[in-house]
């Protein structure tokens, strides 16, 4: 081969090399977007106000309903929640609205194990804010992955 043609198929290999790259950013880009993305839409789905009518009555179906309504899990044992009734929710509300109507006056209160699961505590194991994640056991044990007591996942 001669100089031109080595030239020219150095830069073609050049060439294909770097349309390469660009692509596996243009990919690796997209990817980090669709994650960011994903994760504001969480955010402002648990922001928008949904009309809510939940009549007082028993937690767990109370429960139930918001969770079905709202998109979301709940997690909690039969121990804690057992047969406490409650005042009900009404209005449009953002679902920790919701749960704090649901919750008042029952000793109760909740924590959000991730964007879609919420468990739900004695007022004495602490604060519901997610800049109190639960630990390791407390996780492990709202998830249902220890054998102490009885637990119900609702969706």
């Amino acid at each position: 081969m001669n100089s031109p043609d080595v030239l020219a198929e150095t830069t073609n290999s050049l060439t294909r090399s770097i349309r390469g790259v660009l692509r596996v950013a243009v990919v690796a880009a997209l990817v980090s977007l669709s994650i960011a993305g994903s994760s504001a839409v969480a955010d402002v789905e648990a922001s928008i106000r949904k009309s809510t009518n939940i009549p007082a009555g028993e937690l767990v179906p109370a429960l139930k309903t918001l969770a079905r309504e709202q998109g979301f899990q709940v997690v909690f044992q039969s121990e804690v929640v057992g047969t406490i009734r409650t005042h009900g929710a009404s209005g449009e509300l953002t679902t920790a609205e919701a749960l704090e109507q649901l919750l008042r006056g029952t000793g109760l209160t909740y924590r959000y194990v991730d964007e879609k699961t919420v468990t739900i505590i004695s007022l004495e194991q602490g604060p519901r804010d997610s800049l109190y994640p639960l630990s390791d056991s407390e996780r492990s044990y709202a998830l249902g992955t220890t054998r102490r007591g009885t637990q119900s996942v609702l969706r």
